[in-house]
């Protein structure tokens, strides 16, 4: 998926979120990817510094599994 679509599915997550809870924003959000993500991170980052915390989910049905981590200390 390209940059602008990935904000964008992103940005509409987030929006349906606060119409289904009052206004309410929320603090994370867990983006599934049936498949390896090959997507651009600096996507996710821009998103988090305006919205919220994206934890992004690779699911694997077949092959080998594999674990990636990412962590930013202040």
């Amino acid at each position: 998926m390209d940059d602008t679509p990935l904000m964008q599915v992103l940005e509409r997550s987030l929006n349906a979120f606060i119409h289904a809870h009052d206004g309410q924003k929320t603090k994370r959000i867990a983006l599934h990817r049936d498949g390896r993500f090959f997507e651009s991170l600096s996507v996710i980052k821009a998103f988090e510094q305006k919205h919220a915390e994206v934890d992004v989910l690779e699911i694997i049905k077949s092959g080998t599994l594999r674990g990636v981590f990412r962590s930013e200390v202040p």
